[in-house]
């Protein structure tokens, strides 16, 4: 059998059923109900039962499974879980109850940070840190990878956040992962170490990034050749404020006398959106827009405004006019998050060999007069899939669409990076690949991406995400050079011993996310305002409905609850034994 479902192929091999998910290849393999593999990826995979058997389907579609020792059952929320392996067998992990876990052990996960970060500074490595030297970059069309690191916000420490993103030298970052063990009890991090062409620090300027990306290609455009630009990040990671900044840099630069174009030369600018197979003009009122190829192979916009500008401030007043008309939605993580692909060309053009009308429709575009071309390209923005779970089936299909063009976008890269001997690069399986063609890789082109990465906690599995697919744009597959895996012991044995009522909502869940290895974290969504107090309150019956009315895990969570209590009331018994024999020797 074979199912093709969002990039991932369920295949049959003999008398395993073995999905695998293209960007990844090994996810999972199950057979009959038991899971035999040793490997599982978090990315959207879940499985779904059939009739007769278990079938690997997308979370955006199906919800999934519950995992007792090694063998699969059913009736977990899709939204929450994850597989992890243990010694034993599987098990099933909360994946908000994880994130919960980074806030909860804050501070034990902190104090190692802190000792990494000393570590990373030490001489011993910075010796073999990246120096100043020139930065990497591919001999396929210049291209160069850079990743920004935005600030905490002053809000986020109130909110228990802390920063798990170091930069090391000018060209390596590090995310420290902050993990449990599946018991939900022991911690470790993960430090992933990554290497791009220059990694600019919370503490770096809009103006630094401009400097040093930006300038050289807006100067190559400029003299006549194809510069992109590139922007890659999850919501909330500061992409627009660095787009926004870099906008208006470009402009002033592209109109240096008094801020208006000189004689010799005329701006023209596009822009448009690509969401999945459709495309749209911007500057038309978001009129439909054809994708056709000339005579030499590469893609064109037909039916699509040029519009003339003729100083800085047109020039960034267009762009915003683009903007506007954008697509975007709310979604769980970012109140106006992208829906689709921004692209926009701007062309200096020799006055000499173009007309000066202010705007034009190229419904019978004649080929384009020459002159240097700087494309922006903002990539639609990215949510982790438990964010996208709650979306409607036209907001699942245009995630779907956004991951199939990135995809593409990655392959057209390695492809180039490879070297086939038969040539082939798979420009034409998106519109986004097929319109880059003629400036990404054209003939002494050059480009960059820059991607954008939040520093907190939370959005640690988005910011791994961000970085993975930034490496990939490197012609020399290098990003990620290890990952290292240190223990994280508990700051003290007071905070093992904290009494019941003193938990916070937080300390609540975590307690009941960990209960039987997770076999109940399916209901901690339905705790998450209550405390400690409120919890050593609860009857049966509560704790019941707090299950979904599911009487069997009702009374098996409220016999863990009454044993806590028990244990609880031990240690408060010998808490006040020690005040009391303190007291009689003072």
């Amino acid at each position: 059998m074979e199912v093709v479902e969002c990039s991932r192929v369920l295949q049959s091999p003999q008398s395993d059923l073995m999905e695998v998910y293209g960007e990844h290849q090994s996810v999972l393999v199950v057979k009959g109900s038991t899971a035999v593999s040793t490997e599982v990826e978090a990315c959207s995979l879940r499985l779904h039962w059939t009739q007769s058997d278990w079938t690997a389907m997308c979370v955006e579609h199906q919800p999934g499974l519950v995992v007792k020792g090694s063998t699969v059952s059913m009736g977990a929320e899709v939204c929450s879980l994850r597989l992890h392996s243990t010694e034993s067998g599987w098990m099933v992990v909360c994946a908000e109850a994880a994130r919960t876990a980074r806030k909860v052990h804050g501070a034990d996960f902190r104090a190692v940070i802190s000792q990494l970060r000393r570590d990373l500074a030490s001489p011993k490595n910075q010796e073999h840190s990246d120096d100043d030297g020139p930065e990497s970059s591919s001999e396929l069309g210049g291209m160069q990878v850079f990743i920004r690191k935005r600030p905490m916000l002053a809000h986020e420490p109130k909110k228990k956040e802390y920063d798990v993103v170091s930069c090391a030298g000018n060209r390596t970052i590090v995310v420290h992962d902050c993990q449990m063990y599946a018991d939900m009890k022991r911690k470790f991090i993960d430090s992933h170490v990554h290497t791009f062409s220059k990694v600019f620090s919370e503490t770096a300027t809009t103006d630094d990034v401009f400097d040093h990306v930006a300038k050289p290609l807006v100067g190559h455009a400029i003299a006549g050749g194809k510069s992109v630009i590139m922007m890659y990040g999850q919501t909330g990671s500061g992409k627009t404020h660095t787009m926004s900044g870099l906008h208006e840099h470009m402009a002033d630069m592209l109109f240096p006398t008094n801020n208006k174009a000189t004689s010799s030369q005329i701006v023209v600018v596009t822009a448009v959106e690509i969401a999945g197979a459709k495309c749209v003009d911007l500057l038309r009122r978001r009129q439909k827009v054809l994708v056709c190829d000339d005579e030499a192979g590469n893609s064109r916009l037909l039916n699509v405004v040029e519009r003339d500008v003729s100083s800085a401030a047109a020039l960034l007043s267009t762009i915003q006019d683009a903007l506007d008309m954008r697509a975007t939605e709310a979604t769980a993580v970012n109140a106006v998050s992208s829906r689709s692909h921004f692209l926009c060309s701007i062309t200096i053009k020799d006055a000499a060999s173009s007309s000066s009308s202010h705007s034009r429709s190229s419904l019978k575009q004649p080929p384009r007069p020459s002159g240097g071309v700087l494309t922006l390209l903002d990539l639609a923005g990215s949510e982790r899939n438990e964010d996208s779970f709650h979306h409607s089936a036209d907001r699942r299909r245009e995630t779907i669409e956004i991951n199939s063009s990135h995809l593409a976008l990655k392959q057209c890269v390695r492809a180039l990076g490879t070297e086939d001997a038969n040539g082939f690069v798979p420009y034409r399986q998106s519109i986004l690949t097929r319109l880059l063609k003629h400036s990404l890789w054209a003939k002494g082109s050059r480009a960059a991406v820059i991607a954008t990465v939040s520093p907190i906690a939370t959005d640690t599995e988005h910011t791994l995400h961000t970085l993975q697919y930034a490496a990939m744009m490197l012609s020399d597959d290098k990003g990620l050079i290890r990952k290292d895996k240190v223990e994280v012991p508990t700051a003290s044995e007071e905070s093992k011993a904290k009494a019941i009522k003193d938990w916070d909502v937080e300390e609540v869940a975590m307690w009941w996310s960990a209960l039987k290895r997770g076999l109940y974290a399916k209901y901690t969504a339905n705790v998450k305002s209550i405390d400690g107090k409120q919890l050593l309150r609860l009857g049966l019956p509560r704790v019941i409905q707090l299950c979904n009315n599911n009487a069997i895990d009702g009374d098996a969570v409220f016999k863990c609850l009454q044993k806590e209590k028990a244990t609880d009331d031990r240690a408060d018994k010998e808490r006040r034994a020690r005040n009391t024999a303190v007291r009689k020797n003072k």
